[in-house]
């Protein structure tokens, strides 16, 4: 299956595959750096809960290192 592909405004591909869907929560405050919600990676449907920016962003890395590794 081709994968779907968008442009970004420099021209360049941006894949599914690198898409993820972030949901905060009302308790987020950005002004305070604080993050909670969800975070789902769009091809796969993988999904976690996330209490930090930092976990946030460790589930879209072993999201991506996994699919790398399919």
């Amino acid at each position: 299956m081709k994968s779907r592909t968008e442009s970004s405004p420099d021209g360049r591909s941006l894949p599914q595959r690198l898409a993820f869907l972030v949901q905060l929560d009302p308790a987020s405050d950005a002004s305070q750096g604080s993050f909670v919600g969800r975070v789902s990676h769009v091809v796969s449907a993988r999904s976690a809960r996330f209490a930090s920016s930092a976990e946030c962003l460790a589930f879209m890395a072993r999201v991506l290192r996994d699919e790398e590794g399919s």
